[in-house]
């Protein structure tokens, strides 16, 4: 068969229903979409060294609001709160659980007088203290644990400056991964 150019077609009249149905309803769409994603999963840019060496400076983090509102936040979780010192937004780990008693001392970590082990840190802390929790508080400190301003500092967190749960790195693409809370075998988690 031959190819054989067929007449133009005729233009469309461009009507009210045609520019709804063609520009205003995807358009629509896409803004509720988009606006949706940035509720409930907003992205995080890292700045600072407090997460190394799990979490760099300048990496991208995708965290879920709807994590911290549908599931209990579980110990080893990485999250993203309100600092209470200036408000700033920054991503901790979750060490302590509300109702539990934190102490650190002789470089270790304790959760109600057991000791937590702790293979992501960057090295063990040089300071010490105790924190008991209320119903409503957990305990946040950074992996890079002598160079993190966290709860060793300005205490417990309640829950309402917890923002989100973060679930993967997306940035730098080479360091792409996922998030989960690590097995802490003393504990019995």
């Amino acid at each position: 068969m031959l190819y054989q150019p067929g007449s133009r077609p005729a233009h469309r009249r461009l009507t009210w229903h045609i520019i709804i149905n063609d520009w205003i309803k995807p358009g629509l769409t896409t803004l509720l979409l988009l606006v949706i994603i940035n509720l409930f999963f907003p992205r995080y840019m890292v700045f600072g060294r407090s997460m190394e060496p799990l979490v760099h400076e300048a990496d991208r983090l995708f965290a879920s609001h709807l994590e911290v509102i549908t599931h209990s936040i579980e110990r080893g979780e990485i999250v993203t709160l309100s600092s209470p010192a200036d408000g700033a937004n920054v991503v901790k780990r979750v060490i302590g659980l509300p109702g539990e008693t934190v102490t650190i001392q002789s470089g270790g970590v304790f959760i109600n007088g057991m000791p937590l082990v702790e293979d992501y840190i960057e090295e063990r802390p040089r300071y010490s203290g105790e924190w008991t929790l209320a119903a409503d508080e957990y305990f946040v400190l950074g992996d890079n644990r002598n160079h993190s301003y966290d709860s060793a500092d300005y205490g417990p967190v309640s829950i309402d400056r917890i923002h989100g749960v973060v679930k993967f790195r997306f940035l730098p693409l080479d360091a792409f991964s996922f998030f989960s809370p690590p097995d802490y075998p003393t504990m019995g988690e």
